[in-house]
């Protein structure tokens, strides 16, 4: 009898700890725009020096986190910049959970790395964009002659003798339904500089 009970009781506090937890889904329609899949990819013109490079989408990770009863769903899209450079490879990240977007930008040159609001959907700049982001939104902007409409512009500036890290000041341009339009990477001490423009691009949208 003991055992019944107990096994009762058990299956009341299970279901009760289910009723509780609530799931929290990514904006569909920030998926539909940004959710990457591997096969993706960005060309690029650097138009300092002419040299063709490339960003490709290495991994889709679809997962969520659990606080508190609330399980957050998000999407983590890694995106690799191939440069001529032999000794430097970007990864950029991009994280989507409910109606916002985050880029992460992770340098072994520079070991640099952080995480920050970039988009919110529909198009919005941030509310509070301190520390050491800045961005904007562009109502229209020409990229290898064609006209973009509705661009986010991510300034990110590191100061190195501050916070130990090389020099990075970077410019970052953002479209959606067409990704990184444009990206200025000037990291002064490791004497990296490249003005990267869109050329062409074939994107995969993971459901």
């Amino acid at each position: 009898m003991k055992y019944g009970i107990f096994f009762f009781l058990v299956i009341i506090v299970c279901s009760c700890n289910k009723e509780k937890t609530t799931r929290v889904p990514v904006n569909a329609e920030l998926k539909k725009n940004f959710n990457y899949d591997v096969g993706s990819y960005w060309v690029y013109r650097d138009s300092l020096t002419g040299d063709i490079d490339s960003l490709f989408v290495v991994n889709n990770e679809q997962s969520g986190s659990d606080f508190r009863g609330t399980y957050t769903d998000y999407c983590r899209i890694t995106l690799r910049l191939k440069q001529q450079r032999k000794d430097s490879s970007d990864r950029l990240y991009f994280w989507l959970r409910q109606n916002e977007m985050s880029i992460q930008w992770d340098n072994p040159l520079i070991r640099y790395t952080t995480t920050y609001v970039i988009y919110y959907y529909p198009v919005e700049v941030p509310k509070i964009a301190g520390g050491i982001k800045y961005i904007r939104l562009l109502p229209s902007m020409i990229v290898s002659g064609k006209v973009f409409e509705d661009v986010l512009q991510l300034n990110a500036d590191i100061d190195s003798v501050e916070k130990g890290f090389n020099a990075l000041y970077d410019r970052i341009y953002i479209n959606t339904g067409y990704g990184i339009l444009k990206m200025r990477l000037d990291h002064p001490q490791v004497n990296l500089l490249k003005d990267y423009e869109v050329q062409r691009w074939n994107i995969k949208i993971r459901d």
